[in-house]
This record gives structure tokens, C-alpha cells and sequence, in this order.
């Protein structure tokens, strides 16, 4: 799953990476016809990174609330959980010092 996860990831890189090209010599032609000022052709890129970042958050949070869903589905323990087990553990293990001293 997490491979997958990863490979989805990496897709997804390298289609934000093709339209960004797209998107450059796109506004470079546009500006080579008159048809766009440079600061309009900065402003556009501007607006798109910013949709690609709030884009890139939305995906991360899917992903990860998905990664949690399938993580409880097959029982593993929460974060939280598995932080209490470890210090109950390690309150044993001093205990069990203690009494072998």
C-alpha cells in the first residue's frame, strides 16, 4: 500500500512538474505576441504554485486520513496508544529492575 501511496506520489510530481513547463512556455509565447505583460505572466504563475500548494495539502491530509482509516481497519494502535503501551513498558522494566536488585 505504501508503495503504491509512494508511486501515486511521485506521478503526481511529475505531472505538476509537465504542467508547469506547459504553463511557462505558454505565458512565454503569450508574451512574445504582446498578448501578456511580464507582470501578468508572473501573477498567473503566482495564483498557479499557490493552487498547486493548497492543492498539494488536500491530497496530504486525504492520504493521510486514509493511511489512519486502513491502519485501524487491521487493528494497529494509534500513536497515542502505542506512546502509553511504551511507557507502561518502560514502568515495568524499571520495576522489574528494581525487584531483580
Amino acid at each position: 500500500m505504501f508503495d503504491a501511496l509512494k508511486r501515486l506520489g511521485m506521478i503526481g510530481i511529475g505531472a505538476i512538474s509537465l504542467a508547469e513547463d506547459e504553463l511557462r512556455s505558454t505565458i512565454a509565447e503569450l508574451r512574445k505576441k504582446g498578448e501578456l505583460s511580464e507582470e501578468e505572466g508572473q501573477k498567473v504563475m503566482n495564483e498557479w504554485r499557490e493552487r498547486v500548494a493548497l492543492n498539494q495539502r488536500e491530497v496530504k491530509e486525504l492520504v493521510d486520513k486514509a493511511v489512519q482509516d486502513a491502519l485501524k481497519a487491521v487493528g494497529a494502535p494509534s500513536r497515542e496508544e502505542f506512546d502509553e503501551l511504551a511507557a507502561r513498558l518502560g514502568k515495568l522494566e524499571s520495576r522489574l529492575g528494581e525487584e531483580q536488585r
